[in-house]
């Protein structure tokens, strides 16, 4: 529970021990992995100076607002060799930290104080400084920033429009933020969500608490009106140089020993006000249909509102690398984007669910496990099942993630609260999806997602549409949407035409002669069909044919995954973590039976044309 702590610390360890020093030369890579790391939680970062944190504006010129998981963006700085810090934006991550900034010395400490005020075990970092105990608990679900005092000890709610220095980074004192518990990320506690709804109902009245408090604003309380002023200041057109002085003179004026208020102080709150609420450059907004379920339960407006450009503009605009990704396929060849809806369909007792569970466990392990559906790293996913029972259900989990290390990134939800029309079912997935925050989400069956209502009816259908389309937009998901075919297989799923228009991929299974081998096809909107032939075995869907061995399938997919125009041998020595002697042996038997080829110095997956051909002849399966 307690992560990346020196083997003699403990929870009471001082805060000496909890902190740790980074080699300077080590630094850029060892915070790039951090960086990927959060990347993979599901967080939006910005880049921030060496041993600092505020944002660096070469490479987050809008300080939180350049905050993206957009990998390009992202890795710039670590790979250009700089020492960077980073930030995780609360809002863009759906997060809100709890910034314990006094009142806490040690980690005995803050457990005790923790649990006295019934805050739940969540992700939890430990800055880097010399001083009092620092610590960040991330929550999902992200509020409007605001002071906090909780029993003694004080600090921020940050969300909507802040960041946190992130796990990995270096304080100036020359030690790491570091992960304190590696446990999952807790949904936030209804006492803090009333608590920043509190705080927010009105602006702070310093007169008022100067009154009360013999003239002055007391120190408990200096933070909160000193950022308050700071937004009026910013709001007025003072710069950051401009808000630094009239913060220092509202300090020595209004606050108790305010002339001695530290200056790093008031300059970290003029440099937020000036940077926090600086407008980005204009993004394209989309628009989002469907219930009103998930604005609810983020307890904010959704800001994705609907495209608007001329035909330039669309032409030029730049869409992020997420957009043009591949979920399914390679660079070249595109098979499932990301943040498509995908329709699965057909008759009942066709493996639909054994073959979607061995395909999800392969998205979650990152691992390619049928050659023509490659996967090209790990995502998170969220299956939720209301058609098997439980007991039928383990069975099918177990057998399909047989050789494969999925390490907590597949999720099954079993639960009759599931529901795509009913606000309590849409509330109930939008909190899971909260929660989890996957990458992927299957929902299986369609059917009995809209139990009590009317499959027929343009009416009902349209709102479960409108619902998953709000899904994916709001939290930038992949959907898998599962469905019975209807009698007359030509006319595609059962219930109302508009599925057919509103699907992206079309993802058929045909049992062949209620025999266990089953063919399917994937028909992207914008690809060639790609064809399939499965087996039940052991409990999941398997090639029918096993051409090659195991080991000549894991060198089929490196190359199709990494060098699909072929890879040298030492690439591949390298690729796979293997000895020269065991490359070279498993090369020579994978080409003598036609899993690879020779072309030239390369190894390739494909046959090379003879001279002369246009084409490339199909293999046979």
């Amino acid at each position: 529970m307690y992560a990346n702590l020196p083997s003699d610390s403990n929870p009471s360890s001082s805060l000496q021990s909890v902190s740790q020093s980074v080699s300077p030369e080590l630094e850029p890579s060892q915070i790039k992995a951090s960086v990927f790391d959060a990347l993979n939680r599901g967080f939006s970062v910005l880049t921030c100076k060496i041993h600092g944190k505020d944002p660096w504006a070469e490479y987050s010129p809008h300080a939180v607002n350049s905050a993206t998981r957009v990998a390009d963006v992202v890795f710039r700085a670590w790979d250009e060799g700089h020492a960077a810090n980073y930030g995780v934006a609360c809002g863009q991550s759906n997060l809100t930290v709890v910034d314990c900034d006094k009142g806490l010395n040690t980690v005995e400490d803050f457990e005790k104080w923790r649990t006295r005020n019934n805050l739940p075990e969540t992700l939890t970092v430990v800055s880097g400084r010399d001083s009092s105990l620092g610590i960040h608990l991330y929550y999902s679900g992200a509020v409007p920033t605001c002071a906090f005092t909780i029993d003694g000890v004080s600090g921020e709610l940050r969300g909507h429009g802040a960041y946190v220095v992130g796990a990995g980074s270096i304080h100036p004192s020359g030690k790491k933020y570091t992960i304190l518990k590696d446990v999952p990320v807790a949904p936030l506690p209804a006492s803090l969500l009333l608590m920043s709804k509190e705080k927010t109902k009105a602006p702070l009245d310093f007169q008022k608490t100067k009154a009360e408090n013999g003239g002055v604003i007391p120190q408990g309380n200096r933070w909160e009106h000193l950022e308050s002023a700071a937004g009026k200041f910013r709001n007025a057109g003072l710069d950051e140089e401009g808000i630094y002085g009239a913060l220092r003179n509202f300090a020595k004026n209004n606050c108790e020993d305010g002339e001695n208020y530290p200056d790093d102080k008031i300059q970290e709150i003029a440099h937020a006000a000036w940077t926090k609420f600086e407008k980005a450059e204009p993004v394209p907004k989309v628009t989002v249909g469907g219930s009103k379920v998930i604005e609810k339960v983020l307890g904010t407006s959704n800001p994705i509102q609907g495209f608007d450009m001329s035909a330039e503009e669309w032409a030029a605009f730049e869409f992020s690398s997420q957009e043009s990704d591949s979920v399914i396929g390679t660079p070249t060849n595109v098979i499932i984007p990301p943040l498509t809806k995908n329709l699965v369909l057909s008759t009942e007792k066709s493996f639909k669910t054994t073959f979607l569970l061995r395909l999800m466990a392969s998205l979650a392990a990152g691992k390619t496990v049928y050659d023509k559906l490659p996967v090209s790293r790990p995502y998170r996913v969220v299956y939720f099942h209301a058609e098997l029972n439980p007991t039928e259900l383990k069975k099918r989990i177990i057998a399909s993630i047989v050789s494969l290390d999925v390490q907590g990134r597949l999720r099954h939800i079993r639960d009759i609260r599931v529901h795509l029309i009913e606000e309590s079912g849409q509330q109930f997935i939008t909190e899971t999806v909260m929660r989890h925050k996957p990458d992927i989400v299957v929902l299986d069956p369609w059917q009995d997602l809209i139990s009590g209502y009317d499959e027929n009816s343009s009416k009902d259908t349209s709102l479960a549409r409108a619902f998953i389309s709000s899904l994916i937009e709001t939290f930038r998901i992949t959907v898998f949407l599962v469905m019975h075919e209807g009698k007359v297989s030509e006319r595609g799923g059962r219930g109302h035409s508009g599925m057919a228009g509103w699907r992206d991929t079309l993802i058929k299974l045909r049992r062949v002669n209620d025999s266990e081998h089953v063919h399917i096809s994937i028909e992207p909107r914008w690809g060639e069909t790609v064809n399939l032939e499965l087996s039940f075995n052991d409990g999941t869907m398997k090639p029918t044919f096993a051409k090659y061995s195991e080991q000549q399938n894991n060198l089929r997919a490196f190359l199709n995954n990494d060098y699909p125009n072929g890879a040298t041998r030492k690439q591949i020595e390298m690729g796979l973590n293997m000895t020269k002697d065991a490359t070279k042996k498993m090369v020579t038997r994978a080409i003598e039976v036609g899993a690879v080829f020779e072309q030239g110095d390369l190894i390739v997956t494909k046959k090379p044309l003879k001279e002369g051909l246009k084409e490339e002849p199909k293999e046979n399966l």
